[in-house]
């Protein structure tokens, strides 16, 4: 039984590989380009995302979610309480008139500024007909006080069945 030997040095490294004259092993860089780590580079990424979550976080934490609401122009809450209802008359020329006459009250403990009023006119199912935009009737409103304002429509959709008040965006 033959007696396994090991390959030369030689054998495995393969045939050598002649080095130019200016090859300096020392030099400042090396002779190669590094390879790409892509574990490094989803990291980076993570933590580039991290910083812009924390971000928008610590932003929303500073304005305030009314105030932000406001600059990207959706309706921001308000203390205000509103309430209104709908009266539909028959003109003479045919066309129909529907009055909107409504209350809006400040039930917090200071000075609350009024936003415009978004009026909805839901049919049966709860979708939507019309809807428009009334002027706020003040400005601004006291603790406890209330202003009433009224809006008229002409040829509102007859499926209009209900009303839906809300506040819109403050301009």
């Amino acid at each position: 039984m033959p007696v396994p030997t090991r390959p030369a040095a030689s054998e495995l490294l393969g045939p050598a590989v002649e080095e130019p004259e200016d090859f300096d092993a020392f030099a400042h860089q090396p002779p190669f380009r590094p390879r790409r780590n892509p574990a490094r580079l989803w990291t980076v990424f993570a933590i580039a995302f991290a910083v812009v979550a924390l971000a928008a976080v610590a932003a929303i934490f500073l304005i305030g979610p009314p105030r932000l609401g406001a600059m990207t122009g959706a309706a921001a809450s308000s203390p205000l309480g509103i309430e209104g209802t709908i009266a539909r008359q028959q003109l003479a020329s045919g066309n129909s008139l529907l009055t909107v006459n409504g209350r809006v009250w400040n039930p917090a403990g200071k000075t609350q500024r009024v936003p415009p009023i978004k009026v909805e006119l839901l049919d049966a199912q709860g979708a939507t007909v019309s809807s428009w935009s009334v002027a706020a009737p003040v400005s601004e409103l006291a603790p406890g006080q209330s202003a009433t304002f009224s809006n008229t429509e002409i040829d509102a959709p007859p499926a209009a069945k209900r009303l839906h008040l809300s506040f819109g965006p403050s301009v």
